[in-house]
């Protein structure tokens, strides 16, 4: 041994191995990935178990004891833990069924061997041979581990642990007494060179480890950073005003730019306000919508007009909200000022005030024309009734009295102006209903539309005495509208088609109506002399006609006034003809009940 004894090497090995074993246990305490932890504490249990191993030994070698056999399964423990702790290096290991089988066939052979008392290298020569294979497979593994990486230990490691197999292997033959010195010492500077190698690898993993622990922190403190100005970036430029308070204190944590702007003072300053003591949230009740919020979670949402303490007037759409941070709640107030829009609402309000002032105006402007329009037609009504009775009366007497001295021609022209005052009164007619069915008031009632032309045509049986006129009356549905003035469309329209079929000996005229696409459609259809339709944008004026009056009597009312009721009701009108093939006129009403 040159001057170091056996029980020296072994004591030095084995306060190594607590040495090792107590630096292992000092890291797996550390906040390790769960790999990283179970493996320490593995090598932890294997040098403490290779102390215990040393310990056996020299009470033996001392002659206190006889620990052969506690020392020969402290032997398995440790080499199946030193070969566990180095797979749980690697997180992705693989169970292998003969990593378990080695160890528990090692113990029972300890246990047979001592049992049947074999000699010392029959009995430990398979035991140290199953131990030398599991150190050539750690060494296999560390020499693959990571050789990626380029480090040097695990190569390193490997080459002693095919060393540390050798020793292993040849321990029990280097002499048949159980304490060989030179095998002995061999295989603790291997075992103790082994604990130091992982000791340094182990270091080396960690300072990777805090590497990359520290490169994440970077790109974590980088990505905050990066948060932080996106963040702030975004509450900057924001054009809704932001603030933040603390839910419990009151105390602003955060102010924005634009909110800022539409109080009219620092946002600096506004950071340092607290909720509860502004004055305007009192005045405009957002103190009380805070509070709520504070209390139930619920957002709030009010307009306001605040004026501040800098001087400011605005007009805000405020929303209050309560968010957690943590478990301590912050209230969340977020405006955008309306100003303009109130501004805008303002001038509005005032424009339909004056609009209002000009229809009240107007209004009573056409109360009035009409009140005139009023006085006019009962002017024309009596007043000009009055001397044309006198010129038909007077005629009539100077034609009744005068009659023999009055030649024919004087008759004649008698006749003629007295058949003029006739048409000059019916025309007076015309124009009072034509007055009338613009101003009278509507009044709306179910009517039935083929009861009513029926009785139209029945009111114009005068008009078609002695002519041999056939009506075709077809279904029509009912439609909703003045009845009376319902009744005025039919009479013109029925009465129109009987005086332009005067020229035919027997005439025919059909009436109907059909329901079509949201409205209804009635109709007169005639065989009767038709018109020009080049001219049919003057069939429905006031005073038009497309027959000279020595042809067609009349005074050109009669459509002007279906014209006028038609449109009133919602409908329109239309006509189509060809000259010398009859006319059909056609009006449309919304259906009833639309």
């Amino acid at each position: 041994m040159n001057g170091l004894s056996l029980p020296t090497v072994m004591l030095v090995s084995g306060l190594i191995s607590c040495l090792v074993a107590t630096f292992y246990v000092a890291l797996s305490r550390n906040h390790l990935s769960p790999a990283a932890t179970r493996c320490y504490r593995l090598l932890a249990i294997a040098y403490f178990t290779y102390a215990g191993r040393l310990a056996c030994q020299l009470l033996t070698l001392a002659g206190q004891a006889d620990l052969r056999l506690p020392s020969d399964l402290l032997y398995v423990v440790w080499v199946t833990a030193l070969w566990l702790g180095i797979r749980a290096y690697d997180p992705a290991r693989r169970s292998h069924p003969g990593l378990f089988a080695t160890p528990v066939l090692m113990m029972l052979w300890v246990l047979a061997a001592r049992a049947a008392d074999l000699p010392f290298s029959l009995s430990t020569a398979p035991l140290h041979a199953a131990g030398a294979s599991l150190f050539v497979l750690a060494g296999v593994y560390l020499w693959r581990l990571r050789r990626e990486d380029h480090n040097w230990v695990p190569p390193v490691l490997a080459v002693l642990m095919w060393l540390h197999a050798g020793s292993t292997a040849s321990y029990p033959f280097t002499r048949l007494t159980w304490y060989a010195p030179y095998g002995f010492t061999l295989f603790a500077l291997f075992s103790a060179a082994i604990g130091m190698g992982l000791m340094v690898m182990a270091l080396l993993e960690e300072q990777h480890a805090l590497r990359n622990e520290m490169a994440a922190r970077n790109d974590a403190e980088a990505a905050l950073a990066r948060s932080y100005t996106f963040l702030n970036t975004l509450l900057t430029h924001s054009p809704a005003g932001i603030t933040a308070y603390e839910g419990e204190t009151g105390n602003c944590v955060l102010a924005n730019e634009a909110i800022a702007e539409m109080i009219g003072g620092p946002a600096a300053e506004l950071r340092s306000h607290n909720f509860r003591d502004i004055k305007a949230w009192h005045e405009s009740g957002l103190h009380e919508l805070a509070e709520a919020s504070l209390r139930d979670g619920q957002t709030r949402h009010r307009e306001v007009v605040l004026h501040t303490r800098y001087g400011k007037t605005a007009a805000l759409d405020c929303f209050l909200s309560r968010f957690l941070v943590g478990d301590r709640p912050h209230l969340l107030f977020t405006a955008s000022d309306i100003s303009k829009r109130k501004r805008a609402e303002e001038e509005l309000r005032r424009h339909r005030e004056h609009l209002e002032d000009l229809v009240r105006a107007r209004t009573e402007a056409l109360a009035a024309a009409n009140q005139e329009l009023e006085a006019f037609s009962y002017s024309v009504s009596h007043d000009l009734r009055a001397p044309l009775r006198a010129i038909d009366g007077f005629s009539a007497l100077l034609t009744k009295r005068y009659e023999e001295i009055l030649d024919p021609e004087a008759i004649r022209l008698l006749r003629i102006v007295r058949g003029n005052v006739t048409r000059m009164a019916q025309l007076i007619d015309d124009i009072l209903a034509f007055s009338r069915t613009g101003r009278q008031e509507l009044h709306h009632s179910h009517v039935d539309m083929e009861s009513l032309a029926r009785s139209a045509w029945q009111e114009l049986e005068a008009m078609r005495a002695g002519r041999e006129i056939r009506l075709e009356l077809k279904p029509m549905p009912p439609a909703r509208g003045d009845a009376a003035m319902l009744r005025q469309v039919w009479l013109n329209l029925l009465a129109n088609a009987v005086k332009f079929t005067q020229t035919r000996t027997v005439c025919h005229i059909e009436a109907g109506g059909m329901k079509t696409i949201g409205k209804n459609l009635y109709y007169v259809k005639d065989d009767g002399v038709g018109f020009d339709p080049t001219y049919r944008h003057k069939l429905f004026g006031v005073f038009q006609r497309l027959h000279a009056i020595d042809e067609f009597e009349g005074t050109g009312i009669g459509l002007a006034i279906v014209k006028r009721v038609v449109p009133r009701h919602g409908g329109s009108v239309d006509a189509e003809a060809r000259i010398g093939h009859g006319a059909t006129f056609r009006f449309t009403l919304p259906m009833e009940g639309g």
